[in-house]
């Protein structure tokens, strides 16, 4: 996620890209659906019009399958930063539990203890970057 503020944003700007890893050699058709798309606004956020376009992407080496990357924590070390489900690992999953809850979607995380990964007092966009770095490898 790029573009993602607190305090908003204004003008174009990208808030997001796709990553894709090749498995295998070969193209593919890529159709992308928008179903929210609205404003930071806390009790009503407004919705904003936007439109996506259909294409294809082409691999032209493979990787062969790879694991999905999770943080599970130490033996007894208690909590993980950013396992906002309590399922004991970090992954996107609790990104995205993190956003659903900072745009007031979901009303409580199984473990908002978990959710400030950034230590500002607040459960928002940031953490859940943070926590996709954290799923990554970068942090």
């Amino acid at each position: 996620l790029v573009g993602v503020s607190t305090f908003g944003i204004q003008g174009n700007t990208t808030l997001g890209s796709i990553a894709f890893r090749c498995d295998e050699q070969g193209s593919s058709a890529l159709s992308i659906t928008l179903h929210v798309f609205a404003d930071a606004t806390l009790a009503e956020p407004v919705p904003i019009s936007a439109s996506t376009q259909a294409g294809t992407f082409t691999c032209t080496t493979g990787s062969g399958p790879q694991p999905t990357p999770t943080r599970t924590p130490t033996p007894g070390s208690g909590a993980l930063d950013g396992d906002v489900n309590c399922d004991g690992r970090v992954d996107s999953v609790d990104s995205a539990l993190v956003l659903q809850y900072s745009a007031g979607f979901i009303n409580s995380l199984p473990c908002p203890q978990n959710g400030d990964v950034n230590g500002d007092g607040q459960i928002n966009a940031i953490d859940a970057t943070l926590i996709l770095q954290i799923v990554a490898g970068f942090i």
